[in-house]
């Protein structure tokens, strides 16, 4: 029987299937420009170490596997190089100057021009001779003798462009005319006819030959064609598949394929067919330029090929290769590549953006998307392709879940819904089985449990048997909780239980076999939201998020395994590699240890890998991106190893320069200046084009320290750059990335500074020593002028208390004296009585003599007190808006003097309310804020012509000249206030601009130790009313002229007051520092100014006042009580125009009044005059002049900015970029970028002389991004550096 039943089981046809493999794909071209130009690539040679060189129309360069780099030197200029030959440490260069050498172990070029000809084309090393093809014949070179001969004789032409050796050791030549043949007997070259078919070919020109494998055949390339030569047989045969070609290379690789490079591209030649590859614009793959000039094939199975614009390198390797869809589906649309799946039938199926792609080896590749076809995918956006045990073959999509029909090879579509209709799963992310279930989940439809039965072939509508949703989370009594109805995956484990996935979900749920929910925290534990879900070999579930994974494993606590800092990049894909995991990112593919755990970063180039697929079937492992598949062996990356090691480091020499006189040496010890940069150039020397080149480094104490944080290089880019390093001895240890290799350790040492040699600390000692001298001498010296300054001050100390006691007694007796003799005599003159007068004369007689003893008590002192007060700044505006801030700012300082005058009681502008409002609070809060108790600070309102003026004093310190020019800037505060009080010093800035809004002006005069005066000018409305004012104190009389009485005893300015009330208006000031300030805005006619007076002195207030441009012709009488020659004589210096002592005539000072103003009526009334009647010039003014005002006005404006520049200018100025530099290069001689840094520079240096601010400060101010590049320009500029230019004085 059990016979009978193998019988049996023999005769029942078995179906098999034949294993799909992806088809061989065209090769795929990496393209390099040498230099990053277009440059030509005549020859390509690999040294005994591995090396490429590169021979161009441009000199020597090599290649590391990433970037050509040029050999340097002046042997190198112009020089075109056709052929290179390696001999003991040294490259022999055939150039159109001839031979040059260039010596490995010393980095040096030597010119060998004497020994061989110009216009070298080819050369060949046999032995100790070197054969030397020319423009001018062949020519060898003894390395023994050192001598060189010309062997020309018997060729068919002087140009020779290729020599052969071939197996049996015979010499060819091919010329510019055919093929030439040594002859070792009679010692020259002979002719070889080329015969094809009996037709002798005549002017052949031979650019290449090259010897077939086994040595039977020389394949000969000329213009037009290739022919193959039978040496053996003296037979010729011209190849057909190439005629019309221009062959100009050849070259045979290892796997016995012949490479033809012509000016059309390359031909692969392999037994009966034929490969073209060429450039196409439509592809970034394929040659960059079809003109080859030399074709080499090393052992790598790397193809390359030298071209009009670089070279370009393909390999024919399969551990990894990238595969295009076009190559797979032979069209030209496109596919983004997210699920991948072979079924048990070996079909491939890859899913995506547009469809999914099935690919078998009993039918053409098929791409299923969505039309109008009844059977085609409900929607062409394919999230995931699962196989259940029944073999069929599943697809969520976003419109539905679809099911392949394996007998017509079509799609049914399902749309599962719940029972009560309301959730359709229309939008399907996940499908997996369950037994005899399945479980769909749909992005805002939740999740649904179907049986498989319920799928009937045709599609259609099928009624879940439960769901689980935010609305209905139950499932079989159990609350599963779901956050949303958004789920993103899901999977079933070893043990039956169920995972879901929501997106932007912080929670992984679980239901497991025994009916229970668990929830896991992804987001407590990994600081992120989960993303993928995955089973590996053992079953275990795997959950990835941004910058790691969980492992959950059975009745153990999820262990978090992150990646490497790599900026936490997405993750797009994970699925199970052999025992290990797979986590594909936006850049990178990791790999995590199945057993230890440990990650890694695999070889694999940074590109964004969508899909994930271990093909157990082929050993290989499928990531899907956009339009490609990227195949890769898992065992072959294992044995990457070897050639991951690095082979090469180079040291840069600066601008590019790499140090190439050790490239044998890679295990040097390196020293670092301290504080200097040193750059590394590593390289593996692995040069196939799918082979990533990617390092990684770390600098560290031990040469075996392995653990810790390597820095990763991004891939195609292999220079170290160290700086900043301490200094110390270190491990500089660099390694491949994805490798498991020992990797190569270089000591490195970091010099210490200067500062810590033993010189240095000897100067150290020296200048301690002579510190320490000079602080003793500088006590003792201190000490005795303190001694001699302490003795002489209390001498005068003593003297000062008693001429102070003397000034104060007889000021005292002065001033009621004065109150005696002028009433007196007033009453003398008015009495008519004889008696009465004559007392009266006794009286003022006495009162005279009195007068003279006082004087001459008053003659022992000559001491004057300057008494310096704090900067004021104020501002005041129009008559009735400014008296209404003004009347709040006196109630709230009461401990300041605040005098308010207006020639006009109603005065209209047009301004904004607002902006008035600030400008006028503003600058009377600074006036407070700076000014000191007892200070005065008045405003005066007038009216010139059609502005309304209006001046605001202060009596403080003044602003300093150097200062009044920055006063407006913003952010400028002037150093004699900065350090008094706090501010932003951006108050006057936008005063200045308001007023600049309202078609104002703002104008300054400040001196130190006079006071400072705001004048401010706005244009009257036409409505305006003048008025003059009454019943107010503050208030003039328009028609009335102005006296200004300066007086500090209040009877006897009062008493002036009084005389003058019919006939002038007058204010009066307490002291000489309060006069200055009312003066300013008061501008009066006369000023009446006694000399003996607190805070400031009456010749102190003249001296200042004279030296005010705007109150300098205002007439002065001096009124004192201290009417001495001397005090006289000294008015009279200061330019006092008259002196009057107290007491004084109340007419005589009536009269002096009243000369003075008509004298100054009489000058004003002639100046009007002669105004009036003068012919003036027209001022003409320029369209060309009004342009560079503008341009110069708005560089200022904005130099601060650091983004102004042409077009900025162009804007801001409304003339276009080429007026514009018209403008300033023909008027300024410089163009306009060179102009705005010129401008910038002239203001810094500016700044630098006021020795106010540090060079980083002025650098920003001006506009420049950073001090470094400020004082680069600086220097261009001025010859020194902004720092010295601070110490200059006269620059």
């Amino acid at each position: 029987m059990l016979f009978i039943g193998l019988i049996i089981l023999m005769l029942i046809p078995v179906r098999s299937y034949a294993l799909l493999r992806l088809p061989d794909s065209d090769l795929v071209w990496k393209n390099i420009r040498v230099d990053g130009k277009k440059k030509i690539v005549f020859c390509i040679f690999k040294d005994s170490r591995g090396l490429v060189w590169l021979g161009t129309d441009s000199g020597l360069y090599f290649y590391d596997g990433v970037t050509a780099r040029p050999v340097r030197g002046g042997a190198m200029q112009g020089v075109q190089i056709h052929s290179i030959v390696e001999k003991e440490q040294s490259l022999f260069i055939g150039s159109n100057n001839g031979l040059l050498v260039y010596h490995l172990d010393t980095g040096v070029m030597d010119s060998y021009s004497e020994f061989s000809p110009k216009e070298i084309r080819s050369m060949l090393l046999v032995g100790n001779t070197l054969w030397m093809g020319s423009l001018y014949g062949i020519y060898t070179f003894d390395f023994s003798s050192r001598t060189s001969s010309d062997v020309s004789e018997g060729l068919p032409h002087k140009s020779v462009y290729s020599l052969l050796r071939d197996s049996r050791g015979i010499l060819y030549a091919g010329t510019y005319n055919g093929l030439a043949r040594w002859n070792l007997t009679e010692g020259k070259f002979k002719a070889v006819p080329l015969v094809v078919n009996g037709v002798e070919e005549m002017n052949v020109f031979v650019n290449c030959l090259l010897e077939s494998d086994d040595g039977q055949f020389i394949y000969l390339g000329s213009e037009g064609a290739l022919y193959r030569y039978e040496p053996m047989y003296d037979r010729w045969m011209c190849i057909p598949q190439l005629e019309g070609n221009n062959i100009k290379s050849l070259a045979k690789s290892n796997t016995h394929h012949l490479l033809v490079g012509t000016d059309n591209g390359i031909f692969d030649l392999y037994q009966q067919s034929v490969r073209h590859f060429r450039h196409d614009s439509r592809y970034g793959h394929t040659l960059s330029d079809n003109e080859i000039w030399c074709l080499y094939s090393d052992n790598k199975n790397n193809v390359w090929a030298g071209h009009e614009k670089g070279f370009s390198i393909a390999s024919n390797s399969t551990f990894m290769r990238v595969v295009k869809l076009s190559a797979l589906t032979h069209s030209g649309e496109g596919n983004e590549i997210h699920s991948i799946c072979r079924d048990s039938s070996n079909r491939l199926w890859l899913g995506g953006t547009n469809g999914v792609i099935c690919l078998s080896d009993s039918q053409s590749p098929l791409w299923y998307r969505h039309s109008d076809n009844r059977f085609s995918l409900s929607h062409s956006r394919v999230r995931a392709i699962r196989e259940d045990e029944d073999g069929y073959v599943w697809l969520a999509t976003d419109g539905g879940v679809n099911r392949f029909n394996p007998e017509t090879s079509r799609f049914d579509v399902y749309h599962v819904v719940d029972r009560q209709g309301k959730y359709n799963s229309n939008w399907v992310y996940a499908i997996e089985e369950d037994g005899s279930k399945l479980w769909v989940g749909s992005y805002l439809s939740g999740l649904h449990c179907v049986s498989k039965k319920k799928f009937m072939s045709g599609g259609g509508k099928v009624i879940a048997d439960c769901s689980i949703n935010a609305e209905q989370p139950v499932y079989k009594g159990v609350n599963v909780g779901l956050a949303n109805d958004l789920i993103n995956d899901v999977v079933r484990d070893s043990l039956g239980n169920i995972w879901i996935l929501l997106f932007r979900n912080l929670l992984l749920t679980c239901l497991t076999v025994q009916n229970e929910c668990k929830q896991y925290d992804i987001f407590a534990m990994t600081g992120n939201y989960p993303t993928h879900l995955s089973l590996d070999a053992e079953g275990r579930l795997w959950c990835a998020y941004k910058g790691g994974v969980v492992l959950f494993e059975k009745e153990e606590v999820p262990k978090t395994i992150a990646f490497p800092v790599t900026d936490e990049e997405d993750v797009l894909a994970m699925g199970k590699v052999g025992a290990d995991m797979w986590v594909s990112t936006q850049s990178n593919v990791w790999k995590v240890d199945g057993k230890t755990l440990e990650v890694s970063l695999l070889p694999i180039p940074q590109k964004s890998y969508t899909a994930l697929w271990d093909d157990e079937a082929t050993g290989k492992v499928y990531l899907g991106g956009t339009d490609e598949l990227l195949e890769v062996s898992p065992d072959s990356l294992k044995q990457v190893s070897e050639n991951k090691t690095i082979h090469l480091v180079l040291k840069d020499a600066g601008n590019g320069r790499f140090d190439l006189s050790n490239l044998a040496d890679t295990e040097k010890h390196l020293t670092l200046p301290y504080g200097g940069k040193l750059t590394l150039m590593v390289a593996t020397l692995d040069y196939s084009p799918e082979s990533v080149q990617r390092y990684e480094y770390k600098l560290a104490k031990s040469p075996y320290d392995m653990v810790g944080k390597w820095i990763v290089m991004p891939e195609g880019y292999n220079s170290i750059t160290l700086s900043d390093v301490s200094m110390g001895d270190y491990y500089l240890l660099v390694k491949s990335v994805g490798v498991q290799t020992i990797p190569l350790v270089l000591p490195l040492t970091v010099e210490g500074p200067w500062m810590l040699s033993w010189w240095a600390f000897l100067i150290y000692g020296c200048l301690l020593l002579c510190v320490v001298v000079a602080v003793i001498e500088y006590y003792r010296r201190r000490n005795l002028k303190r001694m001699q300054e302490a003795d002489r001050k209390k001498a005068l100390k003593e003297v000062e208390r008693k001429l102070t006691f003397l000034s104060n007694i007889s000021h005292d007796l002065k001033t009621p004296l004065s109150m005696i003799m002028g009433p007196v005599s007033l009453l003398k003159e008015r009495t008519v009585d004889e008696e009465t007068k004559k007392s009266l004369e006794v009286v003022y007689d006495n009162a005279v003599r009195l007068n003279n003893l006082i004087h001459r008590t008053l003659e022992l002192n000559h001491l004057e007190v300057n008494e310096e007060g704090l900067l004021i700044l104020s501002m005041v505006d129009v008559v009735a808006f400014c008296r209404g801030i003004f009347a709040n700012f006196k109630v709230n300082n009461v401990q300041k003097n605040f005098v308010f005058h207006s020639s006009y009681s109603r005065l209209f502008i047009e301004a904004d309310a607002v902006k008035f409002e600030s400008v006028i609070t503003n600058l009377l809060s600074n006036a407070c804020k700076y000014s000191e108790n007892g200070a005065t600070i008045s405003c005066g309102i007038n009216v010139d012509e059609n502005f309304v003026e209006i001046v605001v004093s202060d009596d403080g310190l003044g602003i300093a000249e150097a200062d009044q020019p920055l006063v407006f800037q913003r952010m400028y505060r002037a150093a004699s206030t900065a350090k008094l009080k706090d501010g932003t010093g951006i108050g006057l800035y936008l005063i200045k601009k308001y007023l600049e809004l309202m078609h104002g002006t703002i104008d300054l005069y400040s001196r130190e130790g006079q006071g400072t005066s705001f004048i401010v000018r706005l244009p009257l409305s036409e409505q305006a009313e003048l008025n003059s004012g009454h019943g107010v104190e503050e208030v003039t009389d328009l028609n009335k002229p102005k006296v200004l009485i300066v007086e500090d005893n209040l009877q006897i300015a009062l008493f002036i007051k009084d005389l003058l009330k019919k006939d002038y208006t007058s204010l009066i000031a307490e002291n000489g520092r309060a006069g200055i300030s009312i003066a300013s805005s008061f501008l009066p006619d006369v000023i009446v100014v006694d000399e003996m007076m607190p805070v400031m002195r009456g010749t102190e207030m003249v001296r200042l006042i004279k030296q005010n441009p705007r109150l300098s012709l205002i007439p002065i009488i001096m009124l004192t009580a201290q009417s001495d020659h001397l005090t006289e004589n000294e008015s009279v210096k200061l330019g006092v125009d008259a002196f009057m002592g107290k007491p004084f005539e109340p007419a005589i000072l009536l009269g002096r009044i009243s000369h003075f103003i008509q004298t100054k009526q009489e000058l004003e009334k002639s100046a009007r005059i002669q105004q009036i009647t003068e012919v003036k010039p027209i001022e003409a003014k320029s369209v060309t002049e009004k342009q560079l005002a503008k341009i110069s006005k708005t560089i200022e404006e904005n130099i601060s900015d650091p983004d102004l520049n042409v077009n900025l200018l162009c804007d801001k100025c409304g003339i276009p970029n080429k007026q514009l530099y018209r403008l300033i290069k023909k008027y300024m001689g410089i163009g306009p970028l060179d102009y705005i840094r010129q401008v910038r520079l002239q203001k810094a240096a500016m700044l630098l002389r006021q020795h106010r601010f540090t060079v980083a400060e002025v650098s920003y101010m001006v506009g420049f991004k950073t001090p470094s590049y400020f004082a680069k320009c600086f220097q261009a500029q001025y010859g020194v550096k902004p720092s010295e230019y601070t110490s200059e004085e006269n620059i």
